[in-house]
């Protein structure tokens, strides 16, 4: 059953509603996260000069943080190189959820299927 013109329209902006909205909220929450980063940095240098004695100068903390955002690209640029994400979703999708390997398998069937007439 087809959507009327209206529906359609209504289906199409909502769709773009949603995947703008999540665009931007993941480029909301890196700025967030920065914020919430500096929170937790401000508690742990306050814990470390409790409990150990160190004192760490709170000028630190954005150097901190930009390192911190440092590690997570570089972490994400070797992820892209190394593959372990993709590693970790193909044994994911074998091993814990073996129902998408069983699918994978019955679709290569049928394409060898229609590959033969």
């Amino acid at each position: 059953m087809a959507l009327k013109d209206n529906e359609r329209k209504i289906a199409i902006g909502l769709a773009k509603y949603t995947l703008r909205t999540g665009r931007g909220g993941g480029l909301i929450g890196q700025i967030t996260d920065m914020g919430r980063d500096m929170l937790q940095g401000t508690v742990f240098i306050f814990a470390i000069n409790e409990v150990v004695g160190i004192s760490i100068p709170v000028l630190w903390l954005p150097i901190i943080v930009i390192g911190k955002k440092g590690c997570e690209y570089l972490l994400g640029w070797l992820d892209e190189r190394v593959g372990f994400w993709k590693i970790e979703q193909d044994y994911s999708s074998r091993v814990i959820n073996p129902f998408n390997g069983e699918m994978l398998k019955r679709i290569k069937n049928i394409e060898e299927m229609l590959k033969k007439k």
